[in-house]
């Protein structure tokens, strides 16, 4: 079932010709982390990530990323999905290596910023190609309501980096290394290259691996506010407000707990959301194979890409090379 991952080289029209403003970035991914909280309920329902962030406003890392890029398109700031590893944290034994997402905005040719909506930054990484120090941001650890320090520095890969038979990241591909900065034995990365199949080569895999679903949503001070997390596919544990409310079986929550989530499940879910929050009984034993489009204008996306294709044939677009001695990201 495991799906190659597909990377693209980004080209001069990747490129933001306008000046951005960073107080604005802030704005939008604390906006964005509170407005679409991470949920892999709606996967349990058939959808994939675009179609979990348009029905439902919620997904997981490629559906949050997904919603901050309609964020910044508002503000006519163009960005790209990049893969990731992760850290320990948040590692599962099934995961590939390759098993996160996150946003770049190409600022211009030498410098970038890095927004990852699902691990809680709290402000953009900022990338020049002439800068290899370290550098930190802060970033929250919403499980454990800790706030802390992200050590980041950009390398260079000199050779095909072969994590396994179905992820490859070419040589001349820029990479941010990451830690906490309390914990630099942890490292990840994040690749400056653009991911096409998200959800095919990660989101499958993922939700295969993880099995039962959960959700987190954050109140305005990016603290916990509603935490569900099945354990097995009958029984679940809910928190609020930090405090646990309930460890039992679905059928059995009580309604004053029922009612006391409608509000931040309603929201996501509509009416339905009791439906929704139950664990399919096929949860445990189900293989994803998600696609990267939106199913259904599929057959409208075919006939406009057809007539983009015949109308745009003889224009070509340079990719942005990924060599140090190229002053491109």
């Amino acid at each position: 079932m495991y799906y190659p991952i597909k990377l693209k080289k980004f080209t001069k029209n990747s490129i933001n010709n306008i000046d951005i403003d960073e107080d604005l970035l802030n704005e939008l991914l604390l906006k964005n982390i509170i407005e679409c909280p991470y949920s892999t309920f709606p996967y349990m329902m058939g959808k994939n990530s675009k179609e979990s962030q348009e029905q439902y406003g919620c997904g997981n890392c490629v559906a949050m990323s997904i919603n901050l890029q309609k964020m910044l398109k508002k503000h006519n700031i163009k960005s790209k999905l990049v893969p990731a590893t992760i850290p320990k944290m948040y590692y599962m034994p099934d995961f590939l290596d390759i098993s996160h997402v996150a946003v770049l905005i190409l600022k211009n040719d030498q410098e970038a910023y890095l927004i990852d909506p699902a691990f809680y930054f709290l402000a953009p990484m900022k990338i020049n190609i002439n800068d290899r120090e370290n550098n930190e941001i802060p970033w929250k650890n919403v499980y454990r309501g800790d706030e802390e320090d992200l050590t980041y520095n950009l390398q260079h890969l000199n050779h095909d980096l072969k994590y396994n038979d179905y992820q490859t990241i070419p040589k001349n591909t820029y990479m941010i290394e990451t830690f906490r900065t309390n914990d630099p034995s942890d490292k990840w990365h994040y690749y400056l290259s653009e991911i096409t199949n998200p959800d095919n080569a990660i989101t499958s895999f993922n939700l295969t691996s993880k099995k039962f679903p959960f959700m987190a949503a954050l109140d305005e001070q990016l603290n916990l506010k509603l935490f569900i997390k099945y354990i097995d596919r009958d029984n679940l544990k809910i928190k609020y407000d930090g405090n646990e409310v309930y460890n039992g079986n679905y059928d059995n929550i009580p309604d004053d707990i029922m009612e006391t989530m409608n509000p931040h499940l309603s929201k996501h879910f509509g009416k339905s959301y009791k439906k929704s929050i139950k664990c399919p009984a096929s949860a445990d034993t189900k293989i994803y194979r998600l696609t990267d489009h939106n199913r259904i204008s599929k057959k409208k996306k075919r006939n406009s890409s057809t007539k983009k294709k015949k109308k745009h044939s003889k224009k070509k677009n340079r990719s942005v090379k990924f060599k140090t001695n190229v002053s491109y990201i």
